[in-house]
């Protein structure tokens, strides 16, 4: 009985989010046509946590959802399966040569946004998007139009598309680690100005031990994600990834400042107060500091006992203040070649729920986003991290551009996990890593930019 009420509760939710959406699709009649949509978010639906539900195979409930939006729009929805585009980046390029559009949207990232950006594969969308766009967005997920996390050269192909989470990158501890190794709370280290690389550091060594004295170290100062963590340090430390010269853009990473930045995070790895399997020891709580996605806490410690906190990462010589990365920004990006876009992107807006009309009580949305879908506020244990991890996601913002991390990953999609490998385990040094592979990255830049 009580899942029948909640089938009924969601319909009639449904038929009130419709009656709202009326207005905002009056303009966009698209007199019947199949509309083809593809997502690799397959389990992100506006009606409940991730992978209640499923695009590719929808209940009852999200069925009634797209074809209220599809009675809306007066169009037919039809979902496409990722397929070969994620492992082929000529696929759409080589689709449209062919006269045949795949499909009319698409959920991207935005290294592989700038790849086809610079295959000519997508409509830039600056004249399409209104100044106001993202005005009745919730507010974490507010931008500006010209985001340069959306851009490729001079033009904008994406847009805000799924409201999920904003993949940001901070510093998860372990409270109770801390407490018993007498260790300073980061909490007052980033109140009083002093969580610095070099405080970082200090932990990370002291922190780091065989505890059982076996000689092997079983407690670990420092997990990190080398890729992630190498960028922030040169950001942290005044480097740069590019620079201007003459109007171009010239790859930078040789420069003083990053060369700094990456050598003092390479020397934490050498020394072994910092190790980068993250990802396959986050769940035992054996360490002090973890630099990843935030959103990840949920999983951090999940076999331990110990208390976990975020804060933001810490401060760089180069910086007066505490930067956050996004990692990766997903966005919503829309074919060359499609007929009206700009009524695409608002059916998108109605399917996956992202603003009002189609959020019809943005204070409820809001604190369903944080304790429902994605749920991260199941997972906070004190208002410190509740506070931080609310500062980071409105102060987050992408350390490297698109081409850039485009232009790296064309040269060689590997190039960051051969980096840690040479000059960690191999002792090659950091400028003559860099020195070599400067001119390559050049050159996929320049082609890339039309340079």
């Amino acid at each position: 009985m009580r899942r029948r009420v909640l089938w009924w509760s969601l319909v009639i939710a449904l038929a009130l989010s419709l009656s709202w959406g009326i207005v905002a699709a009056a303009e966009y009649d698209f007199n019947g046509a199949t509309l083809k949509f593809q997502t690799r978010w397959w389990g992100v639906t506006p009606l409940g946590p991730r992978n209640q539900y499923d695009w590719y195979g929808p209940d009852a409930v999200l069925q009634a959802h797209i074809e209220a939006v599809e009675e809306m729009f007066n169009c037919k929805i039809e979902w496409v399966e990722p397929g070969e585009w994620f492992g082929d980046q000529s696929f759409l390029a080589t689709r449209l040569m062919a006269g045949d559009l795949p499909f009319h949207f698409t959920h991207l990232e935005e290294e592989r946004m700038a790849i086809q950006a610079s295959l000519g594969t997508l409509a830039p969308l600056e004249d399409v998007l209104e100044e106001d766009f993202y005005a009745t967005y919730p507010r974490l997920f507010q931008h500006d139009i010209n985001n340069p996390a959306f851009a490729f050269g001079e033009h904008i192909y994406g847009f805000e598309a799924l409201n999920f989470q904003r993949e940001v990158v901070g510093f998860v501890w372990n409270i109770d680690l801390f407490e018993r190794e007498g260790l300073p709370s980061l909490y007052e280290l980033y109140q009083s100005g002093e969580w610095t690389y070099d405080k970082m550091a200090e932990i990370a060594r002291k922190a780091t031990r065989d505890i059982d004295g076996d000689g092997t170290i079983d407690q670990m100062g420092l997990y990190a994600d080398h890729q992630r963590f190498y960028t922030h340090a040169v950001i942290a430390f005044g480097g740069s990834f590019e620079r201007d010269v003459d109007g171009k853009v010239q790859f930078s990473l040789a420069d003083p400042k990053s060369i700094q930045g990456l050598e003092f995070a390479v020397g934490l790895f050498r020394e072994g107060v910092a190790d980068n399997n993250y990802w396959g020891n986050r769940k035992s709580g054996n360490f002090a500091m973890g630099y990843y996605y935030v959103h990840d806490l949920q999983n951090v410690g999940a076999d331990s006992t110990d208390r976990f906190g975020v804060v933001p990462p810490p401060k760089g010589p180069g910086q007066d203040a505490h930067l956050v990365d996004i990692w990766s920004q997903w966005m919503g990006v829309v074919p060359l070649g499609v007929e009206n876009p700009r009524g695409v992107i608002e059916v998108a807006k109605a399917l996956f729920g992202l603003n009002e009309p189609y959020i019809e009580d943005m204070a409820s949305w809001e604190e369903k986003w944080w304790y429902v879908s994605p749920g991260h506020g199941q997972h906070i244990q004190d208002m410190e991290t509740f506070e931080n991890w609310l500062w980071m996601l409105e102060n987050a913002k992408s350390l490297i551009s698109p081409y850039i991390k485009m232009s790296i990953k064309m040269a060689d999609w590997e190039w960051w996990n051969k980096f840690h490998d040479e000059v960690v385990n191999q002792g090659v040094s950091v400028s003559a890593y860099i020195n070599e592979w400067a001119p390559v990255i050049q050159t996929q830049l320049d082609s890339a930019l039309g340079q």
